[in-house]
């Protein structure tokens, strides 16, 4: 429809005509140069204000009164705890001009002006200049490249300069403070006062964590005491007689938004955020809580159990009521985990004996190289192979370590950036070492099939990260109804039996290189002279790796009942998904206009550049769909369902047994406890979801016969599983 005919739909009556005002003022415009200013950039106009509109212009903030006079006990108590409360709201990511410099305190002494009164300089300015001092130092995490800044954590200043308060000198006007408060007479405010004076102090020690250097697995657990301190304050300030007391405080005209005005501000106006009282201690406790988990790295013996411990740490996750809010470990922790782990120098924890290039060669030995003809080689041209290899995984590996500071979200790209770079070593590795199996025929007993560690490896890594993409995906809730989530599950499970074919492989490995010990040993008897010798010394060389061999057979045990059983439980979730079919629940939506297999396409994008193992394509998911439907049609309803819940049931069994197997096994490894315990935990969550699967299944069949308006399916994954989210089916 053209622009005459949409006009003459319309009824102009119903408008006023303005063509001729329009170019009377168009006519008064002045034709000729485009100029700009040397002080600014064409694109900054993209960031531009739009000036005289109240909520763009913070030119129009008319300026608030502030009455920043504190008088008693209470009321420096109640500066302190809507300070404490504006820190939170800038750790939850809103700006420090709407929360911390939002405090007159905070931006007289931030630009070293005086501010006045007995209390305020005895009490309420140490508490200040604490705060100032802890988000200077969580800034510098902010810019050091580990977390997204805008993203994790808002490091917009204003401009203003955050350090210019020494940290030792702040500690030591806290501590003065502390004692001059407590010299006042007893009142719940003076302890009040106390307690968050202390806190502060405590907050101020955590990013000196980043200055300890220490060797990795000396088991030398640092003493942390401000963190068990903190803690304890924490508890006591979360009481409920100080919750309602901090609640009924006088309050003190001291906040205002008149800094977004007067300061230089690159944002619109915006109203002033800050916590409350018992979601600031929350905050806190969190931020303390897992600061004490992240030092369990020093207690870790050897790289399996630190590459265990990083995926534990990565996968923390605190279960919230909000279904769209997934909460990892506090921003500020995640920063300090890399930078504490990683070092400038490239070195782990400081260490002068443990970098990413000597932690990646540990980890590969382990998990396949060990007593390997490839590792003992002499041959010059494979150890420079070899080594190029090495520098290739290199920045893989190096992507796995800082993934570990991203937020739920990042960690997926993370994980996709990564699966990418294993992809393409592995053809590269695959091709080096079958080139090479001619001069070092290295092959599994009574076989002529080569070992190939480097690309088994390489392929093992590739696998599991196949894997968490699609655990991630699912945790993310990218699969958003329950057709995209049948999918999601049924490649799940497709993957994840590659993933148990190769680590059936790994073990195979693993008791080649014990069985090559024990013959060696029968060799050394039979032998004489300089070749007994010869043999002993290798056989020495070689039984020192014993103990190691051991332990990852245990591992790799614990790895493959693990993945089995993620394995059945994908499959089941499927078959339940497939049941929900039957009511429409598994069609495409009305109003969407893409084909099904457009949609499939993208869904799984990730997958398609990856050469082995090939993406399923859409005929396959069809032909197995189709399968599913005539099985169903040979069968009765009541009979399909019995069938249907007989091969639950079984699967569920299986699932139950190697649950137990599994925690078995993590027993027998003899984890520290702090690894011991997330993974038995994992195994309650695992048991959870296993039965909910089959109470689903129940629930679908209550529901089989109804129409697809008139059933409700709910994902619910409050105290659940990260990847298996209950699934709630009842008629609406």
């Amino acid at each position: 429809m053209d622009v005459e005919q949409q006009l003459s739909r319309l009824n102009i009556r119903d408008y006023e005509d303005i063509t001729s005002e329009f170019f009377a003022i168009t006519s008064a415009i002045e034709y000729g140069s485009i100029v700009k200013s040397q002080q600014f950039k064409l694109l900054e106009g993209t960031h531009a204000l739009e000036v005289l509109n109240p909520k763009l212009d913070t030119a129009l903030l008319k300026p608030e009164i502030s009455h920043p006079a504190v008088e008693t006990l209470d009321q420096a108590a109640w500066v302190m705890v809507r300070l404490l409360g504006s820190v939170c709201a800038w750790l939850d990511n809103n700006s420090l001009s709407v929360s911390v410099l939002s405090c007159y305190f905070v931006e007289q002494l931030i630009q070293r002006k005086p501010v006045t009164g007995e209390l305020v300089e005895r009490c309420v300015a140490p508490f200040v200049k604490g705060v100032i001092s802890f988000v200077s130092s969580v800034l510098k995490l902010g810019v050091a490249g580990v977390i997204y800044e805008e993203e994790d954590l808002n490091t917009q200043t204003m401009d203003l300069d955050f350090s210019v308060y020494d940290g030792e000198q702040t500690v030591l006007e806290l501590q003065k403070a502390v004692k001059w408060v407590r010299s006042q007479p007893e009142s719940t405010s003076q302890q009040l006062c106390v307690d968050l004076l202390l806190l502060i102090e405590h907050s101020l020690h955590i990013c000196e964590i980043t200055q300890i250097c220490v060797e990795l697995y000396e088991n030398r657990p640092q003493s942390l005491s401000f963190a068990d301190s903190a803690l304890e304050i924490l508890a006591r300030l979360a009481e409920p007689e100080t919750v309602a007391f901090a609640g009924t405080l006088p309050t003190v005209a001291c906040f205002s938004a008149n800094v977004q005005k007067t300061l230089n501000n690159r944002s619109p106006p915006k109203p002033l955020a800050h916590s409350s009282f018992p979601s600031s201690l929350e905050n806190f406790t969190k931020l303390f809580t897992d600061f004490q988990f992240m030092l369990n790295v020093l207690s870790v013996r050897d790289s399996v159990e630190l590459y265990e411990f990083l995926n534990i740490f990565m996968t923390r996750r605190q279960f919230t009521t909000d279904p769209d809010e997934i909460l990892g470990n506090h921003v500020v922790v995640r920063a300090l985990m890399q930078l504490f782990l990683i070092r400038d120098d490239r070195s782990i924890l400081g260490s002068r004996r443990w970098n990413i290039s000597t932690l990646l060669m540990d980890v590969f030995s382990k998990i396949s190289f060990q007593n390997s003809k490839l590792q003992s080689s002499t041959d010059e041209e494979l150890r420079g192979g070899l080594e190029k290899l090495i520098i290739q995984i290199e920045p893989a590996f190096y992507n796995f370590l800082t993934s570990i500071s991203q937020n739920p979200s990042r960690q997926r790209q993370f994980v996709n950036k990564e699966l990418i770079i294993w992809d393409s070593i592995q053809v590269e590795a695959e091709n080096f070492e079958l080139e090479s199996h001619a001069k070092l025929q290295d092959t599994f007993a009574n076989s002529e099939l080569p070992v190939m560690p480097v690309s088994s490896f390489v392929y093992y890594l590739k696998l599991t990260k196949m894997a968490e993409l699609l655990f991630k995906s699912i945790e993310l809730c990218l699969f958003k109804d329950c057709r995209e989530l049948h999918l999601g599950y049924w490649l799940l499970a497709n993957q994840l039996d590659y993933l148990v074919q190769h680590l059936k492989r790994l073990l195979d490995i693993n008791q080649l290189r014990q069985a090559q010990l024990t013959a060696l040993s029968k060799k050394i008897k039979k032998a004489k002279g300089d070749k007994k010798a010869k043999l002993r010394e290798e056989y020495e060389t070689k039984k020192q790796s014993l103990p190691q061999l051991l332990k990852m057979e245990l591992y790799f045990n614990m790895q493959l009942t693990k993945y089995q059983i993620h394995k059945s439980l994908a499959e089941n979730r499927a078959t339940v998904l497939r049941m929900l079919g039957k009511n429409g629940l598994m069609d495409l939506p009305k109003l969407c206009k893409a084909s099904e297999e457009t949609l499939y396409n993208l869904q799984f994008k990730s997958f398609q550049s990856i050469g082995v193992p090939q993406l399923p394509s859409f005929r396959d998911y069809k032909e197995m769909m189709k399968q599913q439907k005539w099985l169903a049609s040979q069968l009765s309803a009541e009979a399909n369902a019995s069938y249907q819940k007989g091969v639950l049931k079984q699967k569920s069994d299986e699932i139950n047994a190697n649950i137990r197997r599994l925690e078995a096994l993590v027993a027998e490894m003899q984890f520290p406890e702090f690894i011991t315990e997330r993974l038995i935990q994992e195994t309650k969550l695992l048991k959870k979801a296993n039965v909910a699967t089959l109470l689903t299944f129940s629930q679908a069949l209550k529901v089989a016969d109804l129409p697809r308006s008139h059933v409700a399916v709910e994902f619910e994954k409050y105290d659940h599983h990260l990847y298996y989210p209950n699934i709630k089916v009842a008629a609406k």
